[in-house]
């Protein structure tokens, strides 16, 4: 059975259900209100970057810096994503049915195979090494100096 996308759910896991205060309620009604929520099916792929598109966008309304912060956001994708409607964000996902928009990190094997007394501590040094070349913030004010 596929999954049931709640977008609900999404605000709640950032908020916490019993730390929801009235604006909260304000993103969670409009949320509710939007079409995806509406238990449409969906694919795996589909669900996952609903959920996490909403769960961004729904802090992003809250704390901006927190979140680029949290999420690795540059100022332009925060931008982007913050003044995006909950209808363009739906229509994304629809199209994307079997490409997730999320990529793991460069070290998950690494974080999988430690203790998860250390994850958090390797976690926040695998942001300096980046064989890549990602941009990634190495603090909160790190986005409002990007180019």
């Amino acid at each position: 059975m596929k999954p049931v996308l709640t977008g609900v759910n999404a605000v709640n896991a950032v908020n916490g259900i019993d730390q929801i205060g009235s604006r909260d309620h304000a993103l969670q009604r409009q949320i509710r209100s939007s079409t995806m929520d509406t238990h449409l099916r969906s694919s795996d792929v589909q669900y996952i970057n609903y959920q996490m598109l909403i769960a961004i966008w729904a802090s992003l309304q809250r704390d901006p810096l927190s979140t680029a912060y949290q999420f690795h956001l540059s100022g332009e994708q925060l931008s982007k994503l913050k003044t995006m409607s909950l209808e363009t964000i739906e229509r994304l996902v629809a199209s994307m049915k079997n490409e997730c928009l999320f990529t793991l990190r460069d070290n998950f094997l690494r974080l999988l195979d430690s203790p998860p007394a250390l994850t958090v501590t390797l976690s926040a040094v695998s942001i300096n090494d980046n064989p890549q070349g990602r941009q990634l913030p190495r603090d909160k004010h790190a986005i409002w100096s990007a180019p």
